[in-house]
């Protein structure tokens, strides 16, 4: 038996049974590494809801990263101003890459 200190995720591909590693970034947030989705992968898109202290959390992460481009960080400082954690939870719905 292995144990890893992190999730590690296996994806299979149903036609041939070949799988691989992977792992999920989202390039919205400087490349930060995310978990699996609350929701489900559908049709070529994520899914996941964010209760709004994690998601504080998740953009001050970003923020630490000092290879943001400037646009990139003006638009996280701008969302994490606009964050309160009373609010409801968010919904990310993206295209996969």
């Amino acid at each position: 038996m292995t144990v890893t200190q992190s999730n590690i995720f296996f994806i299979v591909e149903k036609s041939t049974l070949k799988g691989a590693f992977f792992k999920l970034q989202n390039d919205y947030l400087g490349g930060l590494e995310i978990g699996w989705p609350s929701y489900a992968f559908s049709n070529g898109y994520y899914v996941s809801n964010v209760e709004p202290a994690h998601l504080l959390e998740n953009l001050e992460q970003a923020l630490s990263n000092k290879k943001l481009t400037t646009d990139l960080r003006k638009k996280l400082t701008d969302l994490k101003n606009s964050v309160k954690e009373t609010d409801n939870n968010y919904i990310f719905y993206a295209k996969m890459k």
